[in-house]
């Protein structure tokens, strides 16, 4: 990953655990969020509408500059 960074204009797709790496290693130009879950693993906290939102990781796009 360090590697990558260093190459201009990459966007990396990621979690938030390595999103907060990126931020202390790079030059972030951009940084999309989104909840999701993946549907290999879903569950009934997933399928209940009122508790989905506790389900969902956030994932994250950024572009490195």
């Amino acid at each position: 990953m360090y590697k990558v960074i260093k190459e201009p204009q990459i966007w990396l797709f990621t979690n938030e655990t390595e999103r907060i790496k990126i931020i202390k290693l790079g030059d972030i130009d951009t940084i999309y969020t989104s909840k999701q879950k993946g549907m290999n693993n879903l569950n009934v906290q997933f399928l209940h509408p009122e508790t989905r939102d506790y389900a969902l990781e956030l994932s994250c796009l950024i572009r490195i500059k």
